[in-house]
């Protein structure tokens, strides 16, 4: 992404062509649902799927925030949120985007594409009783399940759990 794209006035000028690369992309990665940059500021400037995405303003979610504020430029896991660009539950992946002078210009994005491993939870022999699950290997929270909970959604196993353990 050029550090030139990163702002509102540049959109007109690079739109097209960042939007239809994402789009492009993406044909490859069905578990990648959307690729977005926003700016400093946490407005959406570029994304895939640009016809069925509606603008939105992100600067209030954690993983913004603290994408904003971390200086080593590793990436962010956001917790499960509800999209706003989608209006889909999802994991977020953020990654700062700075300039030259190591200012703050922006975020990437690539949001995880629950659909898809619900599909391939779903085409497990998993039992009557059986189940599969994504959990977050950091904090240890539950991310999708097959068949759902989502009252577990985000919250940790407990210390003593075998399944902690094991991840």
């Amino acid at each position: 992404i050029p550090r030139a794209a990163l702002s509102r006035s540049a959109v007109s000028r690079y739109g097209g062509s960042l939007n239809s690369e994402f789009d492009f992309r993406l044909q490859n990665f069905p578990e990648i649902q959307g690729m977005r940059v926003f700016d400093a500021e946490g407005n959406l400037l570029y994304t895939n799927d640009r016809a069925n995405v509606v603008s939105a303003n992100i600067s209030d979610r954690p993983h913004f925030i603290e994408a904003r504020n971390s200086r080593n430029g590793g990436s962010v896991f956001s917790d499960v949120l509800v999209a706003r660009t989608t209006g889909d539950k999802m994991l977020i992946l953020a990654r700062p985007i700075r300039d030259a002078n190591d200012r703050f210009i922006g975020v990437v994005t690539a949001s995880i594409n629950f659909k898809y491993f619900l599909q391939l939870f779903q085409s497990l022999s998993i039992g009557q009783e059986g189940s599969a699950a994504i959990y977050r290997r950091d904090n240890f929270s539950q991310v999708l399940r097959w068949p759902g909970n989502d009252d577990k959604l985000n919250v940790p196993l407990p210390d003593n759990s075998p399944t902690r353990r094991a991840l």
